[in-house]
């Protein structure tokens, strides 16, 4: 499956590396759920008939920008926790996992798969689906799903203390 064009594959790349290498396999286990669930909901690998292979491909596939744009923040905080030695930034790192899940799977579910009505958040009038700022129910369900299930793994996957704090969110 080509998931990822190369620019996606290069920053990923280096962001696993990042991640795995001073976050630990917990950190990339919540990102692969991320990233696996995301590429599998996305409707992106529905032909369209009108569509060529090579349009299909390249709207398929997450490029550069995207991987960089979900995964800077995630890096970021485990860069953090290595050097500061602290589980607080793996919390945020586990958090900013959670945001982008919900984030991606209020598009791709939300307003790709679902024909909802869609509302700009500032105004309340009704918008196309796919606008920047726009909200829809199943879209903010899906939000709340999506980084809910990420929460939930990070409780499992997290050590007894880590957790603890978590759950005091709740």
């Amino acid at each position: 499956m080509n998931w990822v064009t190369l620019d996606g594959a290069s920053a990923a790349s280096v962001l696993g590396i990042i991640i795995l290498g001073l976050g630990g396999w917990n950190i990339t286990i919540l990102l692969l759920i991320f990233f696996v669930s995301s590429t599998l909901f996305s409707g992106r690998y529905i032909v369209k008939i009108e569509e060529t292979a090579q349009a299909f491909a390249e709207r398929a596939r997450r490029n550069g920008v995207q991987v960089w744009s979900n995964g800077f923040w995630i890096a970021f905080c485990v860069v953090l926790s290595s050097i500061f030695d602290s589980d607080l930034f793996l919390m945020g790192a586990a958090g900013a996992v959670a945001v982008a899940t919900a984030d991606t799977w209020a598009t791709e579910l939300g307003s790709q798969r679902f024909n909802a009505k869609t509302y700009l958040i500032t105004t309340f009038q009704k918008i196309k689906p796919q606008t920047d700022g726009g909200v829809s129910v199943p879209g903010t369900l899906a939000a709340i799903t999506g980084s809910l299930i990420i929460s939930i793994v990070a409780v499992l996957l997290f050590p007894i203390p880590w957790a603890a704090g978590m759950l005091t969110i709740f």
